[in-house]
């Protein structure tokens, strides 16, 4: 199959379609990103790599990057999670404090915001050095030692997170944090700055 004329294809097709998407500037670095990249790289299960436009560019994978915390957690301390998070759909906005004050510092699941605040808190038990134990994780799993945090999105994901901290004073509330909170916080501004390619 020639993928690159099925992604110059898709890429074509879109130049055509409204994107009435925003980069998000509620963390400032996040508003100086060019909105017109456009990356993919594929790598077949026979192990061939196609890539097309900006499959090299390194961005921020923010939400993204709670699904390898999760893994990480969960490998530690299996099925206990759950005394500790949900697993049902949020049905409210991922920072929402209206639900996590209705179920009493509990996260719906550990992909909203509240959520991958308590893996953090874990992790901060469970790891010795959690963010670098993190970056190993990730290293070993994608086989990229390049992979990083870009302390420029960290700082602005601190300087702005003030909902974030209301997040994790309420779970701290209601017991669900054990951990000092700077410290479980700063994990948490990292693992959304960790940077990466599609590649």
């Amino acid at each position: 199959m020639h993928y690159e004329t099925l992604f110059q294809e898709i890429h074509s097709e879109l130049q055509s379609v409204e994107d009435p998407g925003q980069v998000g500037d509620y963390i400032p670095e996040l508003a100086h990103v060019n909105p017109d990249q456009f990356g993919v790289h594929l790598t077949t299960i026979g192990g061939e790599e196609f890539a097309f436009g900006d499959a090299e560019k390194r961005f921020s994978i923010q939400s993204i990057a709670k699904v390898f915390t999760f893994v990480l957690a969960y490998s530690r301390i299996k099925s206990s999670i759950w005394k500790r998070t949900g697993l049902e759909p949020a049905g409210t906005p991922f920072n929402s404090l209206v639900q996590l004050e209705y179920d009493k510092g509990i996260p719906r699941n550990p992909f909203i915001n509240a959520g991958a605040i308590v893996i953090c808190d874990i992790l901060a038990s469970e790891l010795a050095s959690p963010k670098e134990n993190i970056l190993s994780f990730i290293h070993r799993i994608t086989g990229a030692d390049s992979i990083n945090y870009n302390s420029k999105v960290a700082l602005s994901e601190k300087k702005t997170g003030y909902r974030n901290y209301a997040l994790v004073n309420l779970m701290k509330s209601f017991a669900n944090i054990k951990n000092d909170i700077d410290r479980v916080m700063d994990i948490y501004f990292h693992i959304c700055s960790i940077e990466m390619s599609c590649k």
